[in-house]
């Protein structure tokens, strides 16, 4: 299905759930979206002098919607004190968040003669990759939205849910079809097998969160937590951090998604040093590394 009726598919599924649902779905949404962030093994669409700060705050949108998955009930309990904390950090989230859609926005910005001289499947993957990266990034963002929904109508909850499955939705498709396919132009039966191979794959990445929504009805384990549903895509993924210093953050998603996206927020995450977080990703990484290797770990409740 194209995703007009895939966003109208699952808004009607999300009317089933309650709020703390909602937000783990979004939540689930932002994490299944962001390997597609590194599909060519790097992340080459930002540049050198950027990349460390941008990949730190898709991070922490990751840890916001886990955060905000574990607090659960408190949120609403306690909505005043929570509006009142997050306006301290809200400019610069809204700083951060609008460098990284620019950066992302950029790949439609270029001067086409730029790539007048390049084979059309080496402009078709760099401009899926910075697309998928940006779909992606804006299904984190919205995750966040669906946290913040103790402010929201029901309706506007269901709204920011949905958003989160449309871009991690929209990643998926052009990740895949940038993946898998050598142009948009190739008719021969090597490109026309390649497309389907990527249809197939985006359709069962749609049935994939529409088990997610299901699974979250049912208050059963999410299904479809295998790594190896990203084929090839993962591994670049992995790589692709490991390239940037950022291995522990590979470590923490593929035990997130080993354990069925059973959360484990952790406090020393959550309270990284500004001297520290605004240097990035890499940074950030080492820095939790070194609290690891000489202090226990600081873990709240599992988020189940």
């Amino acid at each position: 299905m194209n995703e007009k009726e895939f966003n109208a598919q699952v808004k009607i599924q999300l009317k089933k759930l309650g709020r703390k649902e909602l937000v783990r779905f979004a939540g689930n949404c932002a994490l299944r979206a962001l390997p597609f962030t590194g599909m060519n093994g790097n992340f080459h669409y930002w540049e050198d002098t950027d990349r460390q700060i941008h990949l730190y705050t898709l991070f922490q949108t990751i840890d916001m919607g886990q955060n905000f998955a574990a607090a659960g009930d408190l949120i609403t309990a306690s909505a005043k004190e929570y509006l009142l904390a997050d306006i301290a950090h809200q400019t610069g989230w809204e700083l951060k968040k609008a460098a990284v859609a620019a950066r992302l926005y950029g790949a439609y910005l270029i001067d086409d003669d730029e790539y007048t001289s390049w084979p059309e499947a080496i402009v078709a993957e760099k401009l899926s990759a910075q697309s998928a990266a940006l779909s992606a990034a804006f299904a984190m963002f919205a995750a966040i939205s669906a946290c913040r929904s103790p402010f929201f109508d029901s309706a506007s909850r269901v709204n920011a849910a949905a958003d989160a499955a449309m871009h991690a939705h929209s990643a998926a498709s052009t990740a895949l079809k940038g993946f898998c396919c050598t142009g948009a132009k190739d008719t021969s039966p090597t490109g026309q097998k390649a497309a389907a191979a990527a249809a197939i794959a985006i359709a069962v990445f749609e049935n994939i969160l529409m088990s997610d929504i299901e699974s979250l009805c049912q208050s059963a384990p999410f299904c479809h937590t295998d790594r190896r549903i990203y084929g090839p895509l993962w591994q670049n993924f992995r790589r692709a951090l490991r390239n940037e210093g950022c291995d522990y953050w590979g470590r923490l998603y593929e035990r997130m998604f080993d354990d069925a996206f059973v959360a484990y927020p952790d406090l020393w995450r959550m309270n990284v040093p500004a001297e520290i977080s605004d240097r990035g990703a890499a940074a950030v990484s080492e820095w939790l590394e070194s609290k690891e290797k000489r202090h226990p770990p600081l873990p709240t409740e599992p988020v189940k």
